[in-house]
């Protein structure tokens, strides 16, 4: 087996406004660039990978354009994991916010009027990046380690659960380059919504000043819809971003042991059909509302503040996002997934398109060390577990999949293995 690497800018046209908090967020300036990162594997004459893209979310308007362009210089979509790292910080536009039967429709406060020009432009990228990437393969060796990270990513609805603190490191070594590709769940978001700066945020943080050691690090996010640093954060600016970048690269070199490991990727698909959710009547979805936001007024009388007074926020950001799911429901009975089985060099990876809770998945960790990678291959909201909607958490008002299904999920991923 044989690596190559890359990375190429994505060079958007300025001002551009801004995906990922229902806020309208018009940027004028870029902090700092986005990429698309590609690491490819040649075993034989069989070329697989993984594609990272910096923004919040792809699905099949970027994927089906990138499969027909991808045939064409030999290659197959299918050997390839394609992830989004999730930066609330970069364009809007990636997603089919248009038509009526997509998952998102009409859901453009947060994803924002599809922008088919950025899409355009993002597979011209990835096919020109992987194009000059796969004349380059070299003979390498692979180093692997397993570091627990402290005061990053935490559940953020409940500061008693940890969520999944664990990052799996991969150093690829070349004669001449390396790279590290890291997998690690986390809501990308030190920075809020009064951010109107171009940025990756903390993975694309990390990775910059990883880079000054390596020729290139990409990272791969894992089960992080109940994760993010809303309860570790001090504060949403760049100095607190650049902060939690210094201390996740800091304890991920002081604590790595690294073994050689073996080389193996391989990639097998499957399709899951889970049952959509029926929406609220309109009645009861106006309630939650009137509910959610006498309690965020009566939170702010009581002195809430920072991310206690957030996670009132969530609860009636959540309650908005059913109401918008009611007015916008499309009738469906089930919503079909392509999800991934990954052996990646003696590891072995499940892949979900959108966010799914650790509290689900950290089943298949412990009992089966089985890891996720989110965000691949599409994008469909939130997948929880059952006490997210007893609770009416803003995960489980977003998603379009019924009670029950996060825990049917996890069933099916174990006859899988």
């Amino acid at each position: 087996m044989k690596i190559a690497f890359g990375k190429h800018r994505i060079l958007f046209n300025m001002p551009i406004n801004l995906g990922g908090f229902a806020y309208n967020r018009l940027s004028e300036k870029m902090h700092d660039s986005l990429f698309i990162k590609v690491i490819l594997f040649k075993e034989n004459k069989q070329i697989s990978g993984i594609i990272v893209i910096d923004v919040i979310a792809i699905d099949e308007l970027f994927i089906e354009k990138l499969q027909i362009k991808i045939q064409e210089i030999g290659l197959n979509i299918d050997d390839f994991i394609i992830s989004a790292i999730h930066t609330h910080s970069g364009p809007n536009g990636t997603v089919d916010t248009y038509s009526k039967d997509a998952i998102l429709y009409n859901n453009t406060e947060v994803f924002g009027e599809v922008n088919y020009e950025l899409i355009d432009l993002m597979v011209d990228t990835t096919i020109n990046l992987l194009n000059e990437t796969k004349d380059g393969f070299e003979e390498f060796i692979c180093y692997k380690s397993n570091v627990e990270i402290d005061s990053i990513g935490k559940n953020r609805n409940d500061i008693n659960l940890d969520g999944d603190n664990s990052s799996t490191n991969y150093l690829f070594k070349t004669d001449k380059k390396q790279c590290m590709l890291i997998n690690y769940a986390c809501h990308p978001t030190v920075l809020n919504f009064t951010n109107k700066e171009v940025s990756a945020d903390l993975f694309g943080a990390i990775c910059t000043i990883i880079e000054n050691d390596v020729d290139l690090c990409v990272m791969l996010n894992g089960a992080c819809g109940d994760i993010s640093c809303r309860f570790t954060k001090k504060s949403s600016d760049y100095k607190t971003l650049d902060f939690m970048a210094n201390s996740f690269k800091k304890q991920l070199y002081n604590n790595s042991d690294w073994i050689i490991n073996n080389k193996t990727f391989n990639l097998v698909n499957y399709n899951i059909d889970l049952v959509a959710k029926t929406p609220d009547s309109l009645d009861v979805a106006l309630e939650k509302i009137v509910k959610y936001e006498s309690l965020l007024l009566q939170s702010k009388s009581n002195g809430a503040i920072g991310s206690e007074l957030r996670q009132i926020e969530a609860y009636l950001e959540g309650a908005r996002a059913n109401l918008k799911f009611t007015n916008n429901f499309t009738p469906r009975n089930t919503i079909s997934l392509k999800v991934s089985v990954l052996n990646l060099f003696g590891d072995v990876y499940i892949t979900f398109p959108g966010e799914i809770y650790s509290e689900l998945t950290n089943e298949l960790k412990y009992q089966y060390n089985i890891k996720t990678i989110g965000y691949a291959n599409g994008y469909c909201m939130y997948l929880t577990d059952k006490s997210a909607f007893d609770n009416e958490l803003y995960e489980a008002s977003s998603s379009p999949f019924a009670k029950g299904e996060g825990e049917r999920f996890i069933a099916i991923v174990k006859t899988l293995i």
